[in-house]
């Protein structure tokens, strides 16, 4: 029978007979996400980052500053038993925040095979914001 025991354990000090588990996320699954502008065309350096919101509760994160190469498109590696939750986004340097786009939210589920998204830009979100009074 395994007893649980409060163990602390300080920068550069060893302890004996210390049992850590960790979640088993499966073996390594290849994940690709391309972005495209409202007609379909690749768009080059888009951010993808992991969408926050009530559907992302639990999920992982693929990586920091990640953006799509000059294909429009973004290779990362994942896991089998992972859920992950992503956006991408678009702000032109000197832009401000009603200037920029993003896709909806991409929720990836758990699966053995590779997977390729397509995350599609909205219009600009100064469109969808109350204009200033």
């Amino acid at each position: 029978m395994a007893v649980s025991q409060k163990c602390e354990v300080r920068l550069g000090e060893t302890t004996g007979s210390l049992l850590l588990n960790l979640p088993d996320f499966g073996a390594k699954r290849q994940i690709e996400l391309c972005v495209v502008d409202a007609t379909g065309n690749p768009v080059a350096s888009a951010r993808i980052v992991r969408a926050w919101g009530p559907m992302s509760d639990g999920a992982a994160g693929l990586g920091e500053d990640l953006a799509a190469d000059d294909s429009g498109c973004l290779r990362a590696v994942g896991y089998e038993l992972a859920t992950y939750a992503v956006r991408a986004s678009v702000n032109s340097p000197g832009a401000n925040i009603r200037q920029s786009r993003a896709s909806e939210d991409e929720i990836i589920g758990p699966g053995r095979s590779p997977i390729r998204r397509v995350l599609k830009l909205g219009p600009p979100l100064g469109t969808l914001l109350p204009k200033a009074q």
